[in-house]
């Protein structure tokens, strides 16, 4: 078995036990009479911890084998995720819920640290691009396929059993990870600037136009969080049946699975242009939505957000995997965590706000002003910064 299907098979293993744990966390956190509160404060500190991370990320000088440092990790996870399945079992409803806030929060930790790593090693056992949006396309499918079949598990199994094969899947992925045979795998980061304004100067310096790439995706995350906030304002305003909300939900599925999938077959040193294409897509996307309602309106405004989220972002990490060097990839995921992280914070505060104050037409229109500016900056991008080295573009 090759490195590439050594590190699907794992990485397939360890998307099926995430998507059992957010079920079997948002199940338990339901049964708090404060669910509210406990899932806002969830969602705050694990944005903080990964921003948190992220700026450490960028700062620590890593001199490691990252095949070790990805099993170690799953080998960690699984074992407080065993923890966690034994207190739960013990206590039921009764568990103190600060005990479900410390355990999303150090996964977080881990998290945070293991997705950087992943894509270090991607650069290792990924010979094409299409290998690259085959995982990213995995990552959506399992999320999807695992979330349908455990709508009928969930009937028949104990929440608990969900942790503990979460748990399990982790210690599988460790024993799989570490058949990888990787030459040269030792990590060493060159970079020996400690100083975090200072490496993101230099990275800014050495890798502009992935630094431009990351602002923009920045700025589309705000909008790109909306998703949830505006797809339920359009269900209440047009007072879409119930029986509906799946079928639309899965329209974004399935177009984000295809289009992550798409991606890989793009060419590479097109990049300006299919960046510049998925904008396009998008603006008209936002444009037209206005003149619809209904049923349509929402379908329109669901392709839109699976054409940022399935097209946009797999293609930037395409990007990301031929652009930046391996010991560089932890600075570029700290950048892009921090930046994005502090967008998407905003935006879960702000966005909500705004549909109060303006109708959703309005929002669509503020959302293709924004896209539109971003077009502009990214086709004038050379002529206003005069020339600009352009990291092998």
């Amino acid at each position: 078995m090759n490195n590439y299907r050594i590190y699907f098979t794992s990485r397939t293993i360890n998307d099926i036990g995430d998507t059992l744990q957010e079920i079997a966390i948002i199940y338990i956190m339901a049964l708090y009479t404060q669910s509210a509160i406990i899932a806002g404060t969830i969602i705050s500190l694990n944005a903080l911890v990964r921003i948190a991370c992220s700026f450490l990320a960028i700062k620590t000088k890593t001199n490691s084998n990252v095949k070790i440092l990805l099993r170690n990790m799953d080998l960690v996870y699984g074992g407080i995720t065993l923890l966690f399945f034994l207190i739960y079992k013990i206590n039921g409803s009764d568990m103190n819920y600060w005990v479900l806030i410390i355990y999303e929060v150090i996964c977080s930790y881990i998290y945070t640290y293991y997705k950087i790593y992943q894509d270090v090693i991607i650069k290792d056992i990924c010979s094409s691009n299409e290998q690259i949006a085959r995982l990213f396309a995995l990552d959506n499918i399992i999320s999807v396929l695992v979330s349908l079949i455990s709508s009928f598990l969930i009937i028949l199994l104990k929440i608990e059993i969900f942790l503990l094969l979460n748990a399990f899947s982790f210690f599988i992925s460790s024993i799989i990870i570490s058949r990888l045979n990787i030459q040269n795998n030792t990590f060493k980061n060159k970079n020996i600037e400690t100083k975090i304004f200072k490496k993101i100067v230099d990275f800014r310096y050495n890798y502009p136009f992935v630094f431009r790439i990351i602002i923009t995706s920045s700025i589309l995350s705000f909008f790109y969080a909306t998703y949830n906030v505006v797809f339920q304002n359009a269900l209440k305003i047009f007072s879409i049946s119930a029986n509906s909300i799946g079928i639309l939900t899965g329209v974004y599925d399935v177009f984000v699975i295809i289009l992550s999938y798409i991606v890989g077959f793009l060419r590479i040193k097109d990049t300006k242009k299919v960046i510049c294409i998925f904008l396009l897509l998008v603006l008209i996307g936002l444009l037209i939505t206005p003149f619809f309602q209904g049923v349509v309106f929402i379908v329109i405004i669901t392709i839109v957000y699976s054409v940022i989220g399935g097209g946009y972002n797999s293609f930037c990490q395409i990007i990301f995997q031929n652009y930046v060097n391996a010991y560089d990839i932890p600075t570029l995921k700290g950048i892009y965590n921090i930046f994005c992280g502090i967008s998407i914070m905003v935006s879960g505060y702000a966005s909500p706000l705004l549909l109060r104050k303006v109708s959703l037409n309005f929002f669509c229109i503020i959302m293709a002003a924004v896209v539109g500016f971003l077009i502009i900056y990214n086709i004038f991008w050379n002529i206003i910064n005069g020339g600009t080295r352009n990291d092998n573009e």
